[in-house]
């Protein structure tokens, strides 16, 4: 029997670990790279950038950041979601690793190959080919080993590819405050804080189904209830909103490039912006779309009930099977509604506020970061929590 407190010290110490790791990729260049003209061109103040991207000017061994394995990760688990429980039982979790492996290998790949448009290089003639091949398997191969670091992170340490995340949004907090005047700041930093404390009200709060089960029948039976948090997944779908919106954005460029005359299709591009009040509606719609979408897939109502009616448990007052699946995906909806609500009053008020010229456009997305760190930081105190109580039991044999 290991000293108690010694795992949770063992797990944030390899944590720790793993974040110098992280960090000192951050800062080893790409070949061939000018990183003499990074410096005037900024911090990239998007939000998806700051939460799944690599280092900041996107210019590192760590460039395409922790994005593709997310990305592949949300694909299996939504193509998993759908199949039936029994496909499910019967895939084995070293065929899913496998397949999500390759999916993320493939987006690494394509995101390599997209964002080197966007990498300023030496003037290197016609050996710039060759370069370009070289930082592609360098954006690759930092991929493949942050994945190695999650999943290690994971196994050994405390939370899992958060952590990762988190080191992304800190740096992108730092930066944007210490670049900031300081009365920019006061109308952004009075909605950070009620987005903070917004997403600490969600976090802690849940909603609770009351449960009779079959198995129990004392004194406690009064305290069994399905819990749902009043946000259901998190702060997932604030991640993932702007690739999302990145969608229909390249379509509409597609188009464009397509058809150059039609005015129809430059209207939809423009459209399509962030600086104008349909972009910043567009942008919200898929927010709420991600967010009902996630919680019917994280959750699973359906197996929910299906678990239900095997073991015998049931919802007082609600009959076994489609009554009780029906009865759930309503109080999910809900719930992923009243989320989807705050989150992106959080969101879309400081963009409509950068709109009418109320706040600088680099500080409308300092609530959302703020959103996204309070949400990870929850995740993995609680993560802590538990491993430190289950650390405390001893021994009785």
């Amino acid at each position: 029997m290991t000293k108690k407190g010694n795992l949770v010290v063992g797990k944030i110490l390899f944590t720790i670990m793993i974040l110098l790791i992280y960090i000192v990729g951050r800062s080893i260049p790409l070949y061939g790279i000018n990183a003499e003209v990074y410096p005037f061109l900024g911090y990239n103040n998007n939000i998806l950038m700051q939460s799944i991207g690599g280092d900041a000017l996107r210019t590192s061994l760590f460039a395409l950041g922790i994005s593709p394995y997310m990305l592949s990760t949300i694909f299996v688990q939504i193509v998993m979601a759908f199949r039936s429980s029994d496909l499910r039982s019967r895939t084995s979790p070293k065929k899913v690793n496998r397949i999500s492996l390759t999916v993320t290998l493939f987006l690494a790949a394509v995101m390599a190959i997209t964002h080197l448009d966007e990498l300023k290089f030496y003037d290197t003639g016609y050996m710039l080919f060759l370069v370009k091949i070289a930082v592609c398997a360098q954006m690759i191969t930092g991929a493949m080993i942050i994945i190695f670091l999650c999943t290690r992170n994971k196994k050994y340490g405390i939370g899992g590819q958060s952590a990762i995340i988190l080191v992304n949004i800190t740096d992108g907090l730092v930066n944007t405050l210490l670049s900031s005047n300081y009365k920019d700041l006061e109308i952004p930093v009075a909605l950070s804080v009620i987005a903070f404390f917004v997403v600490i009200f969600m976090e802690s709060k849940e909603y609770r189904v009351p449960l009779m089960r079959v198995s129990i029948h004392n004194i406690h039976a009064d305290k069994n209830y399905l819990a749902i948090k009043y946000n259901p997944i998190g702060v997932m779908p604030v991640m993932f909103s702007s690739a999302a919106f990145m969608v229909p954005k390249l379509i509409a460029t597609v188009l464009v490039a397509l058809f150059p005359r039609s005015d129809e299709f430059k209207a939809f591009n423009n459209i399509l912006e962030l600086n104008n009040p349909y972009g910043i509606a567009v942008y919200l719609l898929l927010l709420l779309l991600l967010t009902v979408v996630f919680s019917f897939v994280f959750i699973g109502p359906k197996d929910i009930a299906e678990q239900f009616q095997k073991s015998g448990d049931c919802i007082p007052g609600v009959q076994a099977g489609w009554d009780t699946r029906w009865f759930i995906r309503r109080r999910v909806f809900l719930l992923s509604i009243f989320s989807a609500v705050l989150m992106g009053a959080c969101i879309g008020i400081p963009m409509y506020l950068n709109y009418f010229g109320y706040i600088h456009s680099d500080l409308e997305m300092l609530p959302s970061s703020v959103m996204m760190f309070t949400g990870i930081l929850c995740s993995i105190i609680q993560e802590v929590i538990a491993v430190h109580h289950l650390d405390a039991y001893e021994s009785f044999l």
